[in-house]
């Protein structure tokens, strides 16, 4: 594998902070650096946190959160020349998916497959932000950008395993880059979250909180089971056609 270990990095107030860059691409060419973010939520985030992103340059912030999480845990983060953009993952739910799930006794078992069934949807029922998150690649001056949802692990982590894809990064390395967030996890003591221990025992709290492979590996089998190959579902699903695409490679990929 080859997935660098500094391409996280610290956002005061903001968890899951890191840069898409550094991996190996189609052709050996590795991902830019300083182009494409991820990270949870940016509700907390402190004036040095803004300060890293100003450093960063970012012109764009692509919310995949629903319009409730949102509501709950407003973006701090705000400047003239920033873009926050509203791609809502689960419309259907205004509320949260897994706020409108919980039911009281959820075991840590339910809760596994609650989250595999979610990851599913990112490829099939939900594709609608993806493709249209796909629609900013298109525009070069919408970068540098960070994408983000609640916890910067599912919608967020799916997010990223299909713009790699796109890049040809290996598929070992897109699973390493996903269970990073394993160890960036939003605490269960967070208000944002703790409310839930009202609901579910602890124990099925850190599931939801966490990430495991099982996860990435429902929505990619989804794809092989609805698809056949994720380059057709790039290309039907999400509108990447071969023109596009590879712009997308010339934009994101270095020259070795």
């Amino acid at each position: 594998m080859s997935v660098p270990a500094n391409r996280e990095i610290d956002v005061p107030g903001v968890k899951n902070f890191r840069d898409l860059g550094g991996l190996i691409g189609e052709n050996g060419k590795r991902v830019r650096r300083g182009l494409v973010f991820r990270s949870a939520k940016l509700d907390k985030i402190t004036p040095e946190g803004e300060a890293v992103l100003d450093r960063l340059g970012i012109r764009t912030i692509v919310d995949f959160r629903s319009p409730g999480e949102q509501r709950r845990n407003p973006t701090r983060y705000e400047r003239g020349n920033v873009r926050q953009i509203r791609l809502p993952v689960f419309k259907d739910t205004p509320e949260g998916y897994f706020e409108e799930r919980l039911t009281p006794g959820l075991t840590p078992q339910g809760a596994l497959a609650l989250m595999e069934a979610a990851n599913r949807s990112f490829a099939r029922e939900r594709c609608e932000a993806f493709r249209d998150f796909f629609e900013l690649f298109n525009d070069e001056k919408n970068f540098p950008l960070v994408f983000h949802c609640t916890g910067g692990k599912d919608r967020t982590g799916f997010a990223a395993a299909m713009i790699y894809s796109a890049l040809g990064v290996s598929d070992a390395d897109i699973r390493a880059d996903f269970l990073l967030s394993q160890k960036n996890t939003i605490p269960r003591t967070e208000r944002s979250v703790h409310r839930f221990l009202e609901i579910v025992p602890a124990e099925t709290l850190d599931v939801l909180l966490t990430v495991f492979p099982q996860f990435l590996d429902a929505a990619l089998n989804e794809i092989n089971n609805d698809w056949g190959t994720r380059e057709r579902f790039l290309r039907d699903a999400l509108g990447l056609t071969p023109e596009r695409a590879e712009r997308l490679r010339r934009f994101l990929l270095a020259e070795k």
